[in-house]
This record gives C-alpha cells, structure tokens and sequence, in this order.
C-alpha cells in the first residue's frame, strides 16, 4: 500500500495488496490462490448483508477490517471491508 502523508484517511492512497490462500487449513503448505492488485467499491457492509444475507462466518480486527465468508456450493466467497467499504471480493474454488 502505497500512502500518502496525512494518512489516516485512505481515500487518497494507491492500493496494490497481494494476498495468498491456503487451501489446507490445518497445514497451510498449499496455496491455490493468489490475488494481486486492488480495488475499491462503494457498497457497505450493510448494503451486502441485505444482499447476501447472513454470513457463514466472519472476522474483524481493530484496525477496522473485517471479512465476511459465504460457503456457496463448496466454494467460498469472501467479501472484505475497510471502514465499512468493501474492498475485496475473492472466489476460492478449493486446493489441488
């Protein structure tokens, strides 16, 4: 993340994230998926939770991130948030 001088206001910087998954869990010697670049929406986790209901599982930590997974057919879709604005939708279709 590239960011500028005031900052605690992120509206302003360039985003470049890369992000790995690890397929087994228990192990996480697998990584079947890599995602790089970075993006934006304007949707709020309000907007998506009256879109897609109730997740099947969620996390957030204090520094105002918070990720909400949805199992869809044995795949997941996790959508992320920064400051209530998702910013991250990832597919996983499972391991090797």
């Amino acid at each position: 993340m590239h960011c500028a001088a005031d900052d605690n206001d992120y509206s302003d910087n360039d985003i470049i994230c890369i992000s790995f998954t690890a397929s087994a869990f228990k192990r996480q010697d697998t990584i079947d998926n890599i995602s790089i670049g970075g993006i934006t929406f304007e949707s709020t986790e309000a907007e998506i939770n009256q879109m897609f209901g109730e997740p099947t599982d969620n996390h957030e930590d204090s520094s105002h991130f918070s990720s909400y997974l949805y199992l869809i057919d044995k795949k997941w879709l996790t959508l992320s948030f920064n400051y209530g604005h998702l910013n991250i939708i990832d597919l996983n279709f499972g391991g090797k």
